[in-house]
């Protein structure tokens, strides 16, 4: 038996260093060296069609990197050109400023640019290689042309449009066949056909006096690839644990306090989230889920057939921007159907009881979340502590005035910003991508919950009109403070208002609720509670059975 236990803890104690040590050796946990690298590419019998024999690319890494995975910028010139003393200095500056790892490959030949081009593969091997090294932000891969580069980067829409987020380029650059790939974002020609479905096109970007200009790095900034629907249609969230349960209301409000430990998205729900979900449940829209009104403006979403057979896809360019023009009701529906699994889930039922079938239930003014609510709208309390909450004693005060760990008035600019930043007052003059100003992040690790739109909540003003917090990209920066909150009728749609769910501390369906912990190696973290009971099943769960 003490044999038994002996082995059992010994292969357990190996297999956790093994998994430990792979973990270490992922490259975000790992400082890599600060300056410009240069980096060679060996073909192989595999890969020789794609890796030219002189293939070689030029790394800048900043001396600071952002506390998560970073974002990746590809620069493509003509491929014969090397990389000026001036261009050099200024790709520094770049990605000193953004805190961007920035790649330079080269041929010393020209980039062939035809159709299904090796050179695509070799660039894509380039970015591969940067990624086995560095801890790179798969949502934010970017390409920017430099002189002579705007056939490849082109190319580059038209073939890799699965790799790079965003791509800039000079509207003077020669793009030959390729230019197709970017209408309609950008009109390049005669017989276009759609943009991939996630690329984005700065039109009026010219890198000829200037590589990059300020123009172009702030779309890429609000330009990150949308990954909120997985590759089997299902739409999932990345969740945040709202701890300290049974925590005082905010004296000044008398708002924030919750007794119980919650989840809460990151995000607030997408365009490409809400279109799945219209695709599964309104192929007739019986219950108006959907706004003809977001087919344009600051909308998101356009719909296509008769009903029946109603089909939606959100606009290109626009997947990744905050759902509009949804009324308190639709929410609700929205969270019953992640409540049910998704696909043919039902929209009447799970954390809401909507009763009577129409677009306003007849318990309009009496619906109750559910006990056993498995995805939900938060309550006002709940969305003002993720929002203001002081998690981390930061200051002597409970709850900060601004949802951006900050007593200080938020800053209204264009993305990316920095700390306290967010689009409101009409500094761009319409929504922009979830997760634009990185640097603004929220006690609980929220991003958006200021600015952007307004969120719907679950709590009424004068019994009647429900709550929405968080101020809108139209409205000056007041709006975003924990002492305004506002109250529209539950039926209304508003280009300014979205939402963002949350779910039980255990249950929520399709996420792990704490993604932040595991490996960035892939492979789940050792836990002791685990091996002790595995162990106690080996011990005593596998003896032989005595017979009598």
């Amino acid at each position: 038996m003490l044999y038994r236990i002996w082995l059992t803890v010994m292969c357990f104690m190996f297999a956790s260093v093994s998994q430990l040590s792979v973990a270490l050796e992922s490259p975000c946990n790992t400082r890599p060296s600060q300056g410009f690298e240069a980096h060679s590419l060996s073909a192989t019998d595999d890969d020789a069609a794609a890796l030219p024999q002189n293939g070689y690319y030029q790394l800048y890494i900043p001396t600071e990197l952002p506390s998560g995975p970073a974002p990746l910028l590809v620069i493509v010139d003509d491929g014969v050109s090397a990389l000026s003393t001036s261009d050099a200095v200024h790709l520094e500056n770049v990605a000193e400023a953004r805190k961007y790892i920035i790649a330079y490959p080269q041929r010393e030949e020209v980039w062939g640019t035809g159709d299904k081009t090796a050179d695509v593969d070799y660039i894509r091997a380039v970015v591969a290689d940067v990624e086995s090294n560095h801890c790179i932000d798969k949502r934010r891969i970017y390409s920017a042309a430099s002189v002579g580069g705007g056939a490849m980067a082109a190319r580059l829409a038209c073939d890799a449009a699965d790799l790079f987020a965003a791509i800039t380029l000079s509207e003077s650059d020669l793009l030959g066949d390729e230019g197709h790939c970017l209408h309609p974002i950008g009109a390049w020609g005669e017989g276009a056909t759609d943009a991939p479905a996630v690329l984005s096109l700065a039109t009026s970007t010219s890198h000829y006096d200037e590589l990059l200009t300020t123009q172009s790095l702030d779309f890429m900034a609000a330009s990150p690839r949308a990954a909120s629907v997985t590759s089997s249609g299902l739409v999932e969230f990345e969740w945040l644990t709202v701890g300290n349960p049974g925590n005082a209301a905010d004296i000044s409000s008398g708002f924030g306090a919750v007794d119980h430990s919650f989840l809460i998205a990151k995000y607030e729900v997408t365009n490409a989230q809400y279109a799945q979900f219209l695709n599964a449940k309104a192929v007739s829209d019986p219950l108006n889920l959907y706004n003809i009104t977001m087919s344009a403006g600051a909308g998101g979403i356009s719909r296509s057939g008769v009903p029946g057979s109603y089909s939606y896809s959100p606009i290109p360019g626009r997947e990744n921007k905050p759902v509009n023009w949804v009324s308190y009701y639709d929410v609700l529906r929205f969270t019953n159907w992640m409540h049910n699994g998704q696909g043919d889930g039902d929209t009447e039922t799970g954390a809401y009881t909507l009763e009577g079938g129409m677009a306003v239930p007849l318990n309009a003014e009496t619906v109750q979340r559910n006990a056993d609510a498995r995805v939900f709208l938060p309550t006002e309390d709940e969305w003002y502590k993720s929002a203001y909450h002081n998690a981390k004693g930061l200051k002597e005060t409970d709850y900060f005035l601004y949802p951006f760990r900050s007593d200080e008035v938020t800053n209204c600019v264009p993305p990316p910003g920095g700390e306290n930043h967010a689009n409101c007052a009409r500094a761009v003059t319409d929504v922009v991508d979830k997760g634009s100003y990185p640097e603004s992040i929220g006690p609980y690790g929220t991003l958006d919950q200021g600015g952007n739109v307004w969120e719907w909540n679950v709590g009424l003003v004068a019994g009647v009109l429900p709550v929405m917090r968080g101020g809108g990209y139209y409205i000056g920066p007041d709006s975003l403070a924990s002492s305004w909150r506002d109250q529209w009728a539950a039926s209304g749609e508003f280009s300014f208002a979205g939402f963002r769910v949350a779910a039980p501390a255990t249950g929520a369906p399709t996420a792990a609720a704490n993604p932040l912990a595991k490996s960035s190696s892939g492979g789940g973290s050792f836990s002791p509670l685990s091996l002790l009971m595995v162990l106690l099943l080996l011990v005593f769960g596998c003896r032989p059975v005595s017979r009598l």
